[in-house]
């Protein structure tokens, strides 16, 4: 489902298939620093 589309950009829910991306993305620590812990 996309929340939001701009020409540069398309925000959508996560799906299963985006499950390597966001663990690569969580296992950079500069990264974790720009994302709240609790959510």
């Amino acid at each position: 489902m996309i929340i939001a589309e701009t020409d540069r950009l398309i925000l959508r829910q996560f799906e299963a298939k985006d499950i390597h991306t966001l663990f690569l993305l969580n296992s950079i620590p500069e990264i974790l620093t720009y994302i709240p812990v609790n959510l």
